[in-house]
């Protein structure tokens, strides 16, 4: 199962902003966290062979799916696109000059 954004290339004459205020960037991150999710509670349950339910580690499976999701949150949030003009528009708002 493969989880992907349209292809939105920036238009280069408009005014770009960062990916992270999009729409389609939360829809394909929540996408992808539920995924990792799934991923973590996988591998807390592949630890073992239980016969019953009872004798499943929840506290475990519980804690691959937090951290699967956090991590997929994680690799969502570094690989968003940044315009280009961003850069030193937070340099001149920190520094004092002009944009």
């Amino acid at each position: 199962m493969t989880h992907y954004a349209p292809d939105t290339e920036p238009d280069p004459q408009s005014t770009a902003r960062p990916e992270l205020f999009t729409l389609t960037f939360w829809l394909v991150t929540i996408a992808r966290m539920t995924r990792g999710a799934a991923v973590g509670a996988t591998a807390g349950f592949g630890a073992g062979v239980f016969d019953s339910l009872a004798d499943v580690p929840w506290q475990g499976a519980a804690t691959g799916c937090i951290i699967g999701a956090i991590m997929s949150l994680a690799a969502s949030l570094a690989n968003q696109f940044i315009p280009d003009g961003t850069a030193t528009a937070v340099v001149a708002r920190f520094t004092g000059g002009v944009r």
